[in-house]
């Protein structure tokens, strides 16, 4: 099940995956990331993107790997942070790798996983410049599977 929430005048985006598992949730997920996309240059901002991932949702397979790496790479003008919860050390440890052989690369957007969201607010405000108070409620919507939509 893929739910989303998307802040368009704060360009932030939180998106949860949870079971049930639908190979659709990632059609949602690329609609999504089109109109934050689409909200970063209305207001001039980087991206925010927030991907919370319930234990036990199957990760991504190599296709939809692959498009949302296109997606990003279609992109390449628009800084941004992305920050992604989950509890799993497994998924959390390889995002720490990924970045590390990333450092240097050029248009590079700030990535971090995190066990929880109380920990990833304060990274995320830190390097996207937004408030605390901006973000916790974005979070907290699709948590809550309200799908809550900002007017820009």
């Amino acid at each position: 099940m893929f739910t989303s929430n998307l802040n368009e005048s704060k360009a932030i985006l939180a998106v949860r995956f949870a079971n049930p598992y639908d190979p659709a949730d990632y059609a949602g997920y690329h609609t999504q990331f089109a109109r934050l996309v689409a909200a970063a240059r209305t207001h001039q901002r980087r991206v925010v993107l927030i991907v919370d991932l319930e234990d036990g949702y199957p990760q991504a397979n190599a296709v939809q790997r692959k498009d949302i790496g296109e997606a990003w790479g279609k992109v390449p003008d628009l800084g941004g942070v992305i920050a992604i919860l989950t509890t799993s050390v497994l998924i959390r440890g390889v995002i720490t790798a990924i970045e590390w052989f990333m450092k240097n690369s050029p248009n590079r957007r700030e990535t971090r996983a995190f066990a929880s969201s109380a920990e990833a607010v304060p990274w995320i405000a830190t390097h996207s410049g937004l408030a605390p108070s901006d973000i916790s409620p974005v979070i907290q919507a699709v948590r809550t599977k309200r799908v809550v939509e900002h007017a820009p």
